[in-house]
């Protein structure tokens, strides 16, 4: 620039500009979304492993919860009550630990939303049934609406955890 001279704005091309005026995020909003990503975890991860552990405890009672879905014949409700409990606490440990951390989410997005099928169909036939979700603590009959919405919000929150995962994962690659 010449003394003399008014001062010209200079152009910049649109990729710097945009580059240069992207809002940054500050180290304390980094710090709340780190601490809410964990919340998160740490809630779905409970839960699937509480829920996992009861259903270890007493795997002839899931598996006559299973049944009473009246969704498949047996032996198949054995297998599920022998299975499926387990595969709730290791995604839930996978969530915690990280380790298979996206694989564990899918896997409890998939089943949250089979066990919203199967409440939802349990519902529509007027059956009155126990969910099974925790074992004995069950109790004896099921309060569908609350039911759907409770895994409502944990399919909320796997989905939320998965987006934020595949954003990141996009950024890096």
């Amino acid at each position: 620039m010449h003394p003399d001279k008014p001062s010209e704005a200079i152009e910049l091309p649109d990729a710097v500009d945009a580059v240069l005026t992207r809002p940054i995020k500050s180290s304390r909003r980094r710090r709340l979304e780190t601490g809410l990503r964990w919340a998160m975890r740490i809630l779905l991860a409970t839960v699937f492993l509480a829920a996992g552990l009861l259903k270890v405890k007493d795997p002839i009672r899931f598996a006559e919860d299973i049944r009473n879905y009246q969704l498949m014949a047996d032996p198949v409700p054995a297998g599920l009550a022998l299975s499926l409990p387990w595969l709730e606490i290791l995604a839930a440990l996978g969530i915690l630990t990280g380790l298979l951390y996206r694989g564990s989410l899918v896997l409890l997005a998939g089943m949250t939303l089979v066990f919203m099928v199967a409440i939802t169909t349990a519902w529509a036939r007027g059956l009155d049934i126990s969910c099974g979700c925790f074992g004995e603590r069950s109790g004896n009959a099921t309060n569908y609406p609350l039911h759907l919405f409770e895994n409502g919000v944990l399919l909320a929150l796997a989905g939320v955890l998965l987006l934020y995962q595949w954003r990141q994962d996009e950024r890096t690659s």
